[in-house]
């Protein structure tokens, strides 16, 4: 079982630099599309070239497709988090660069106002050209591809008990 969890560490490393490069040189259009691409495909062949080197067991590649499968799917649901900051971190980060980690409220507050639209603006922005919403001249829907996120993620919320 070690070797299965050293085999999926370094395959999502592997993985997640192959996404590194990509996005240094072109953000593709759909972030998820292009993520379940690179971890799919990243997974799939390098099990498999294991497997024709015969480097692991069958068995071992299963371990190593499976950890390494539910890797990517945490880092590719929680990608959109690490592309933005919440308002909590905004915060704490905004606190820790003033001289004395201090500001008066209503400048703190009239600051993350206009940060938090900025936020709402980027991410309506992001989720269109993901497919996920579709803006129809004032009113926003959302799409077959948004329903199926927010029901898996409500089902997962449900299954973890959050």
């Amino acid at each position: 079982m070690t070797i299965s969890f050293l085999n999926a560490v370094s395959i999502l490393a592997t993985c997640w630099v192959i996404h590194w490069i990509i996005w240094r040189f072109r953000t593709p259009k759909n972030h998820q599309n292009a993520l379940f691409s690179i971890f799919g495909l990243g997974i799939i062949s390098i099990i498999g070239l294991e497997l024709i080197y015969s480097r692991i067991s069958f068995l071992e590649a299963l371990n190593s497709a499976i950890l390494s499968s539910l890797g990517a799917l945490t880092y590719i649901s929680l990608y959109s988090l690490i592309e933005e900051q919440s308002p909590s971190l905004w915060l704490v980060n905004y606190l820790s660069k003033k001289k004395k980690n201090r500001e008066s409220e209503f400048i703190l507050k009239e600051n993350l106002r206009k940060t938090v639209k900025s936020l709402i603006i980027k991410r309506i922005n992001l989720l269109k050209k993901d497919n996920c919403i579709v803006v129809k001249g004032k009113k926003i829907e959302c799409s077959k591809k948004g329903k199926f996120y927010a029901n898996l993620f409500n089902k997962g919320k449900i299954y973890f008990d959050l």
